[in-house]
């Protein structure tokens, strides 16, 4: 079993890669988070994956982004893009009061995410 968990896990790591790669070229299609699974599967099966991606000119510095922390500026300002799309969802798009009531959750959680788990080391909140 051990064996076809390393060479799934690069191939996951790859199409990730691969994914992550067409985001940066099209709009709505984000970058940054299939970047970082791309790291995280090829931490797990081969460091020299992990090594390459991690100092790529392209890739690293989406890694780097997220390892050093966000900014306060960018915390506010996707966070304020996120409240925008999701009350006009809420207000425009969704008609039935559980999905309405979901999606404000799911906006409490992403908020608190963002300010809770990406901070600088050396931020207080």
């Amino acid at each position: 079993m051990k064996k076809l968990v390393k060479p799934l896990l690069i191939l996951a790591g790859s199409l990730s890669l691969a994914i992550g790669l067409i985001g940066i070229f099209v709009p709505g299609l984000p970058t940054t988070p299939f970047i970082l699974l791309t790291a995280a599967c090829y931490l797990k099966s081969s460091d020299r994956l992990y090594n390459w991606v991690d100092t790529h000119k392209i890739f690293g510095p989406y890694l780097h982004k997220v390892k050093d922390g966000l900014s306060v500026k960018t915390k506010i300002v996707t966070t304020l893009i996120m409240w925008c799309m999701i009350l006009i969802s809420v207000f425009f798009i969704f008609e039935h009061i559980h999905l309405k009531l979901f999606l404000i959750f799911i906006g409490v959680v992403g908020t608190v995410t963002k300010f809770v788990f990406f901070r600088k080391k050396n931020e207080n909140i």
